[in-house]
């Protein structure tokens, strides 16, 4: 979500479902050059987008 509010899309996107699926898990987390984001915003949004749920952020550990 965090994601999309910046770029206005969402991070991984395909024509059909089964695409949209494999690029969640296979592709690479990409950020626009082109919209300037603080390093801390990329390191936050790929804690949030980790590929292995065992090492991703969650929100309880936020609020903490």
């Amino acid at each position: 979500m965090h994601y999309a509010m910046l770029y206005g899309r969402l991070p991984f996107w395909g024509e059909t479902e089964e695409e949209t699926i494999n690029k969640i898990q296979n592709a690479p987390l990409k950020f626009d050059p082109e919209i300037p984001i603080t390093e801390e915003c990329k390191e936050f949004i790929k804690a949030m987008l980790q590929k292995q749920a065992d090492k991703r952020i969650e929100i309880i550990n936020l609020i903490q």
